[in-house]
């Protein structure tokens, strides 16, 4: 399912690198915004990966969560280095924004579901019964 979101943000991320420094729309274009945009994009691309072990493959919700929060500022982070450069192509980040919020939404709805249900059967287990 990450697939196309992958193809269309590395078109997007492509489209942005490929712009020349002189038509940059919000940064200086005596500074070359390239590095700052393939790190941002690296990083990204890694916080994805580590979410879909840790989630997906691990099952560990906690540190899940943790990453997708990261990886949600890391893609918020990269849109704004995109908008700076060419706010055009950066619209095709956005399907791949919405796929990480509606991930970091899934992620906090299962854990919440989750801690509410081990409250749950720790009451049921704590509470003493009696004997008769």
């Amino acid at each position: 399912t990450w697939a196309p979101l992958r193809l269309i943000q590395m078109i997007g991320v492509a489209k942005v690198a490929a712009t020349e420094p002189m038509d940059y729309i919000w940064c200086p274009s005596s500074q070359d915004q390239l590095p700052k945009l393939m790190k941002l994009y690296l990083i990204q691309l890694a916080l994805c990966d580590e979410w879909c072990r840790v989630f997906i493959g691990e099952k560990r919700i906690g540190l899940s969560l943790v990453v997708a929060f990261v990886y949600s500022f890391a893609m918020v982070s990269l849109i704004i280095t995109c908008v700076s450069m060419n706010s055009k192509a950066s619209v095709l980040l956005i399907p791949s924004l919405i796929a990480v919020i509606v991930s970091t939404w899934l992620n906090l709805v299962v854990y919440f579901n989750r801690y509410t249900n081990r409250r749950k059967s720790s009451k049921t287990v704590s509470t003493p019964i009696n004997s008769l």
